[in-house]
């Protein structure tokens, strides 16, 4: 009988990204690359016979890993988190897929891929961190102001400045910079100047 791990390891080994196989009987890794290895900071003999489920233990992964044990093992492709032997949490992209049987019938295994998104996760987190502390600091003032980029695009503005302009509250939720642009052109004298006003001082950036 051919050994399905000997059958599927030149492909994992041949990935660019981390990968492993697993037993979907049990969740025991089989087979890992070398980028899994130094993803995970272990060896690839210390990594093989760890129980998936014990690696990733989101709830996502957990239910992932009670349906292949019963039988009824699919595709999955989400976010997730992973630990790593060094005491690391890594923000990963994951995928999980059914291997086919060497010589037909049902998969016995499947083939595991990840993709390091750590880096991707510290920059949104330090962007929403600077948005939040901007949200502060524009609130903490009397004036009403409105931040864009310099495509005229709206990025904040606090409460004195939607209450200067009597601004809706479903365009505060939406936060369509088309709608409000022309709720403040009607909300003028001249809508026409304002727009004029407004052209001006995109071209004099």
């Amino acid at each position: 009988m051919t050994d399905p791990v000997a059958a599927w390891a030149p492909l994992i080994d041949g990935l660019p990204h981390p990968a492993w196989v697993v037993a979907l009987q049990g969740q025991a890794i089989v087979a890992a690359n070398p980028a899994a290895c130094q993803l995970m900071a272990l060896s690839e003999r210390a990594l093989v016979g760890q129980r998936a489920s014990d690696v990733m233990a989101t709830p996502e992964d957990l239910a992932y890993w009670d349906e292949a044990a019963a039988g009824r093992a699919g595709r999955l492709h989400s976010d997730s988190l992973l630990c790593t032997a060094d005491g690391r949490t890594l923000f990963v992209e994951r995928s999980i897929a059914p291997l086919p049987a060497v010589r037909g019938g049902q998969p016995t295994h499947c083939l595991l891929t990840l993709w390091d998104r750590s880096a991707q996760q510290r920059a949104e987190n330090e962007r929403e961190e600077v948005v939040a502390e901007l949200q502060a600091t524009l609130e903490s003032t009397a004036d009403g102001i409105l931040v864009t980029d310099l495509a005229g695009r709206v990025r904040a503005f606090n409460r004195r400045f939607a209450q200067i302009w009597g601004i809706p509250e479903d365009l505060l939720v939406d936060r369509n910079d088309a709608a409000l642009a022309g709720w403040m052109k009607k909300s003028v004298v001249d809508g026409d100047a304002y727009e004029r006003r407004l052209a001006a001082l995109q071209i004099g950036r």
